[in-house]
């Protein structure tokens, strides 16, 4: 990245030959694992694996990385940004002004936490962005669904105009009899006389109701 193309071009200006950066992998347990993300001396940058090496920080570097005629020209600086471990690390060289690799351990040290914590945000982002589309994918289902419940009802309303349409209209008749008023009822048993029952007006009223 830029960091390391910037160490590995203005640290040989300082009379710093070489430089070997590593990273923490479990911040919380940093003596358990780190993992080397550069490494170059006066012979070049050294090639590590893109993901970095894997090393043990007690032993900080293994001889194949260091060689055997720089052990005894080396500055171990520890990288860290308030209360966080980051890392630490090792440069070789005859800088003999201490300051200078206080000052590379600010700058390297706030360089890294930042890229830390744009790569922090980036997976934050990326995992954000799984989640909205999981649950635009399950809105677009239940949109899906919902249409095509509600395309079912249509279906079943224009089905059941339809057998009401179908049906025949039906023809009520009511016929309210009424009695016809008379001046003189008189009870057969009575008069011993047979008399003819009083006319009834049949009026015929027919309603007709449509289903």
């Amino acid at each position: 990245g830029g960091l390391m193309s910037v160490l590995l071009e203005e640290l040989p200006k300082l009379d710093i030959p070489g430089c070997y950066l590593a990273l923490y992998e479990n911040p919380e347990a940093p003596a358990e694992w780190a993992k080397l993300i550069l490494a170059y001396n006066k012979e070049g940058r050294i090639v590590l694996p893109p993901e970095g090496q894997r090393i043990p920080p007690r032993q900080l570097l293994s001889e194949d990385i260091l060689g055997h005629d720089t052990l005894q020209n080396l500055v171990v600086a520890p990288l860290y940004f308030r209360n966080t471990q980051i890392g630490f690390a090792v440069f070789e060289g005859q800088q003999r002004e201490g300051r200078v690799y206080e000052l590379l351990r600010q700058e390297i040290s706030s360089a890294l936490q930042g890229a830390l914590l744009v790569a922090e945000l980036q997976k934050a982002y990326e995992s954000v962005e799984a989640q909205v589309m999981a649950r635009t994918i399950e809105l677009q289902q239940e949109i899906a669904e919902r249409r095509r419940a509600e395309e079912e009802l249509r279906h079943l309303q224009k089905f059941l105009q339809n057998i009401i349409d179908s049906m025949p209209s039906i023809k009520l008749s009511l016929c309210i009899f009424h009695e016809a008023p008379t001046d003189q009822k008189v009870p057969q048993r009575l008069s011993g006389e047979k008399r003819e029952q009083p006319s009834l007006l049949m009026l015929a009223e027919s309603i007709y109701v449509l289903l």
